[in-house]
């Protein structure tokens, strides 16, 4: 599990153009979230896709649709040639389709591939008119996937709520990145936010996929995996600076995530 980044800030889409249409080559993207729309359209290669705590596997030729406001990442054995592109929804402000959910995987579509061909060999002229031809193609291709693809219809309310989730999620990530070598239970979390301790959880699992409790202690793992490789310090220092009191847990827990007591995994 990679540090989950959680708000990515895309603001200069609406400054200037509402579109940003990029090919990219990796095999993983970090967790995060943002308000507007992306369209993941895959070249070559497959790879694991979380969209909202849900996992799908996705192949060359298929479309990951990332809801607004929908936490997203991937991971892939080999590198993954895809088409990125994200969509302001301030764009469709004017038809009234914001609150409209796409279901998370398309599968092969010729409009879809059409769209996505025609839009990057427009993005790579950079000609007078290549924004109106991607723009016009964008309303097309979210007007099929809406049309043929369609999960559920948010109401305000939902979408209201479902915005509110995800912030409320940020600020506990920031909380827990900021302060994992000092004591954090789910208690003291859900006193500092106004929440119940089990409310809080069910929303961290929904919007994140993993349990709260296992959230922390794999970040402090991975962190006390860094010192044991970059530092000289003792074992027991070291699980104090990731913040577990406990020498014989923090062997536990540190060897269920990688496999190695911390003594061997600093040898290896």
């Amino acid at each position: 599990m990679n540090d989950i980044r959680l708000y990515e800030d895309i603001s200069e889409l609406g400054q200037s153009f509402p579109i940003k249409i990029r090919k990219y080559s990796s095999t993983h993207l970090m967790p995060h979230w943002h308000e507007h729309i992306e369209l993941l359209y895959i070249i070559f290669g497959e790879g694991r896709f979380v969209c909202n705590s849900k996992t799908a596997d996705a192949y060359a030729g298929e479309t990951v649709v990332v809801n607004s406001s929908e936490l997203h990442s991937f991971i892939a054995e080999k590198s993954i040639e895809y088409i990125c592109l994200i969509i302001n929804t301030s764009m469709f402000s004017d038809v009234n389709c914001g609150n409209i959910i796409i279901n998370s995987k398309i599968p092969h579509d010729e409009f879809v591939t059409n769209c996505f061909k025609h839009m990057y060999e427009e993005f790579l002229k950079g000609e007078a008119a290549s924004n109106m031809v991607i723009k016009g193609e964008t309303y097309l291709l979210m007007a099929h996937l809406i049309r043929n693809y369609t999960a559920m219809h948010l109401s305000r309310f939902e979408y209201d709520v479902r915005m509110a989730r995800m912030k409320k999620v940020n600020m506990i990530l920031d909380y827990i990145h900021a302060n994992y070598s000092q004591p954090i239970s789910t208690s003291k979390l859900a006193k500092k936010w106004y929440l119940s301790e089990s409310h809080m959880c069910r929303m961290f699992k929904a919007a994140t996929g993993v349990k709260l409790t296992e959230y922390i202690n794999k970040y402090r793992v991975d962190k006390a995996a860094t010192l044991l490789l970059n530092s000289d310090d003792s074992v027991s220092d070291i699980a104090s600076k990731v913040g577990f009191d406990n020498l014989n847990y923090f062997d536990r827990i540190f060897k269920r995530y990688k496999k190695l007591s911390p003594k061997k995994y600093k040898k290896q």
